[in-house]
């Protein structure tokens, strides 16, 4: 995945279980008066290969 060249990663919110689950949290705080955070979550699970059900969810 890509991140924008200028986000920082929190370490405090960075989570992983195995091969099975990561969560990563980065943001930037205050550049031209726009602040974002963004969590990412990956997961590997027998509900996560139902691809097309999760992309329908998502663009719902």
């Amino acid at each position: 995945m890509l991140y924008p060249s200028d986000a920082m990663a929190d370490p405090m919110t960075y989570e992983t279980s195995g091969d099975t689950f990561e969560l990563i949290k980065y943001g930037n705080k205050k550049k031209n008066n726009v602040s974002f955070t963004v969590f990412s979550t990956y997961e590997f699970s027998k509900d996560t290969k139902y691809t097309e059900t999760q992309l329908y969810l998502l663009s719902s």
